[in-house]
């Protein structure tokens, strides 16, 4: 484990809160997490809940969360950065101890 930095310091990290991966298909790659690495569904995001633009699967395992997105439209920047990259890690979320100080 990390060392933790001297208590004046302005903010402490504390973990990971989530890594968010851009994918071709967020239900296909959120359900391969569940089926081969025992990960469990938490949350789901895409037409039927109001979202117009990004179709987003959490799954976590643990403390390990992932959060799978795919664009609805092939308009969006993520559609765009999808053709041209293919899929890949968009957001790694860190937890610490105080937001305004980082």
């Amino acid at each position: 484990a990390a060392t933790p930095p001297p208590p004046n310091s302005p903010s402490l990290f504390l973990g990971f809160h989530h890594v968010t991966f851009w994918v071709g298909n967020a239900l296909q790659a959120a359900s391969f997490y569940v089926s081969r690495f025992g990960f469990e569904p938490v949350a789901y995001s895409s037409l039927e809940t109001g979202s117009r633009q990004v179709a987003t699967h959490v799954v976590r395992r643990g403390k390990i969360v992932f959060a799978f997105a795919s664009a609805l439209g092939k308009d969006e920047e993520m559609g765009r950065r999808l053709a041209e990259c293919g899929d890949g890690v968009r957001d790694v979320a860190f937890e610490v101890s105080d937001v305004d100080a980082v």
